[in-house]
Parts: structure tokens; sequence; C-alpha cells
């Protein structure tokens, strides 16, 4: 923690944002976090903390314990990440990343239920893709447990139109919001089908800014190969905010 502090000071970062992705426990996390964030906001600096997505259904997959971390006044922003839901229903089986009935389901929870502070929250939405092999018989096979970029999809589909998803199927078969697009096209000869995070995805994930009146968005991953449209669609939201 003590060097954490002073790599902060020496880099003259704000701060640090902790992601933790699998612990086999959560003893002593919250305390760990709680004492880092002190120590930061003691020099000036800030903490932020991803959280993966969490619901009353699976809670006790969860990291930490939420309630706790609610508590903590140091902490700058919590991040979650809301999106790769489509584990739920099955690695193999192409799905919305991030169905907007889960989002809600997840938001609900972690503030209502666990007190998560919405001024605090940034919502991290997916502008990337993921790809299923089709295998024939209505099987697929997932292409990468890695993700794809928006620019590989597109590049692959050159003469695909995304289509839109309005309604899919949950983890337990029911039909759901899922708002998503996707589309069918052909790579290495091959037929896949892929769920995209695209301009009209974000668009329509927006509302849960005002819904909830969380702090912001984060996304998952700025690097050049998102759909560029997607800046449009957040500058067009926020100015209508604003007025």
């Amino acid at each position: 923690m003590v060097n954490l502090v002073q790599e902060a000071n020496t880099r003259n970062y704000d701060g640090w944002d902790l992601n933790f992705e699998a612990s086999p426990t959560q003893n002593g996390r919250v305390e760990f976090v709680e004492k880092l964030a002190s120590e930061l906001k003691a020099h000036g600096k800030k903490l932020s903390v991803t959280l993966k997505a969490v619901e009353a259904a699976n809670e006790k997959y969860e990291l930490f314990d939420i309630a706790s971390l609610a508590n903590l006044d140091d902490i700058y922003r919590f991040k979650i990440m809301g999106f790769d839901n489509n584990f739920a229903v099955g690695a193999n089986i192409p799905n919305a990343i991030a169905a907007t009935n889960w989002i809600e389901k997840v938001l609900d929870y972690m503030i209502y239920s666990q007190g998560l502070p919405a001024n605090k929250i940034q919502l991290g939405l997916h502008n990337f893709s993921r790809m299923w092999k089709s295998l024939g018989n209505g099987k697929y096979q997932i292409d990468n447990i890695n993700f794809r970029s928006y620019d590989f999809i597109a590049a692959q589909s050159l003469s695909s139109v995304l289509q839109w998803e309005e309604y899919g199927l949950n983890e337990f078969g029911q039909t759901v919001p899922s708002e998503e697009e996707w589309v069918d096209l052909t790579y290495k000869n091959f037929p896949y089908r892929a769920y995209v995070g695209g301009a009209k995805t974000v668009e329509k994930r927006l509302h849960f800014l005002q819904d909830y009146h969380l702090a912001g968005l984060t996304f998952w991953v700025l690097d050049n190969q998102e759909d560029p449209a997607i800046y449009d669609k957040i500058t067009d939201y926020f100015n209508s905010y604003a007025n």
C-alpha cells in the first residue's frame, strides 16, 4: 500500500483505479481498500474501484462485500463493468453482451439493495464485439475468449448490415429486452455470428445516466478501433441533458 501511494506521488498521478478480477476470498479486501483510499486522500490523490456487475442472483461470485464498500467515504468513484453477461447464458451461445434488462437489474441491486452511492458510479459500457463460429445444426462455438474490436467486425462484414435485437433470452430462458446490434458474417471461410458494441448499442444505454443519477460513463475499451459514431451519440445525449 505504501508503495502505491509513493508511486502516485513520484509519477504525479491523480490516483489509482483498482480492478480485482479474481480472488478465492473477500477476506481483508475492503480493509485494504479503506486504508489505501484514506492514505491517497491524505496526499491529495484519489482512489476508484472497478467492480464486476452484480445482481442478487449471482452475488456469491462477487469479490467484495459491496455494502461495506458503499460506506467508505474516501472512495472517489465506483466503476461497474456492465458487460459480459452473455457468459451467464453460456459461453457457446450467441447472445447480447450486456442486455439492457440485465444492466437495470444490476444498478437496482448495487444501488438500492447494497447502497452504492449513485453519484459516485460510472457505468462501464462495452464498445467491443464477440464472435461465435457456426458449427451447423444451430450450434455455435465462441471464437475467442477475448473481445473483438468494432473495426475488426466491420472489416469482416462489409457486405452485411448490422441487425438489431430488441429482445433476447436470459440465462433462465426468459425473453427480456436486450437492445444490441448483431451481424452474421464470414471469417476464414466459416460462418459466424457477432454481437456488436456499436453506436446504436451504446445509445440505448445512455438513459441509465439520468435514470439513476450516475456520475458518468466509462468504456471497455478505448483504442481507436471502436465505432466512431459512439462519440456523436454521447455528445448529442449530453447536449440534450444540459438543455
